[in-house]
């Protein structure tokens, strides 16, 4: 059972929230909610890489100030419980990994990992304010090109199949550290985007010194070059759309003033990194440019990220 703050769009997949790096941040964020969560899991794993479970919950998420439950109508909502189960299967021939108390880190993924999972919750199951039916994928593996590097690919699909409050659909996770995190945005403000349809990708290119390796005493640093691209599209429905007041007059509305966009799903959200990897065997340094939705107001549109990456 845990009762801690809900940082809405700020969920990182491979490590932990009260990581100390994570707090030097760019820009303040008070996108944040009260969240109770209360869950029993049960997991099941196979020698030969798939495993299956599934998760049972009961969560109480609060309102804050910064973040309020108020339908369009006018009637505001203090807090929401739903009761919700998740069966998920995962298949990932001859992964190693490293286990930590709280985490797993993949070491290899020559082989590809495939990740399916639904999440349903009826409303009025146990109490269920709302009902929520999500479904996502997620698919990823590395390309080895010999001496030419190798590449690190993740791509994933998500999309909920009912009318939901915005806290319950699709949130991109933004990244406000100046560190580098896969699955999360570096130049994404949270919330920025609110969607119930959602594909991403995240690809990195590792040069092994394609580059740096035909330059006279450069090559002694064994310094290599990063190339990293990652975006996503998506869209919001009508019916989980609260700007469209009239057709949802029971739909939650986005917190504050004119803070979500509503996403071109012909036009997705891109960022292009370039930068050193290997410095010192630990030290991984890019740089960041965000190249669609710079129009936006108040987003950062380029910046330094750095990372521990440990190369031998």
């Amino acid at each position: 059972h845990t009762y801690d703050i809900n940082q809405l769009g700020q969920q990182y997949q491979y490590t932990n929230k009260d990581n100390v790096f994570l707090a030097l941040k760019r820009m303040s964020d008070t996108k944040t909610s009260y969240l109770q969560n209360t869950e029993l899991s049960y997991q099941r794993e196979h020698d030969f890489g798939l495993s299956y479970g599934a998760n049972l919950r009961y969560k109480i998420e609060e309102s804050t100030r910064w973040v309020p439950f108020i339908e369009n109508n006018g009637k505001k909502h203090k807090y929401y419980n739903w009761a919700e189960t998740e069966l998920h299967i995962r298949y990932a021939p001859n992964e190693k990994f490293y286990q930590t108390k709280g985490m797993r880190y993949p070491i290899n993924r020559d082989a590809p990992i495939f990740f399916l999972s639904h999440t349903f919750s009826p409303k009025d199951f146990l109490g269920s304010s709302y009902m929520i039916n999500r479904t996502d994928f997620r698919f990823s593996k590395d390309f080895w090109f010999s001496a030419f590097g190798h590449i690190e690919s993740e791509f994933q699909f998500s999309h909920v199949w009912n009318q939901a409050p915005f806290t319950m659909l699709i949130l991109p996770n933004a990244n406000l550290s100046y560190t580098i995190q896969e699955g999360s945005y570096s130049l994404l403000s949270p919330m920025e985007f609110v969607l119930d349809s959602y594909a991403s990708w995240d690809i990195t290119y590792f040069a092994n010194g394609i580059l740096f390796n035909r330059i006279p005493g450069v090559k002694l640093l064994r310094i290599r070059e990063v190339v990293s691209f990652k975006g996503f599209f998506g869209n919001l429905s009508d019916k989980n759309n609260p700007y469209l007041t009239n057709l949802n007059p029971d739909l939650w509305r986005f917190p504050g003033e004119n803070v979500v966009h509503e996403m071109n799903p012909r036009r997705p959200y891109m960022e292009l990194g370039v930068g050193l990897d290997n410095i010192f065997k630990i030290l991984r340094i890019e740089y960041v440019w965000r190249l669609t939705y710079r129009e936006h107001k108040d987003v950062a549109k380029g910046g330094v990220r750095i990372a521990l990456h440990f190369s031998f």
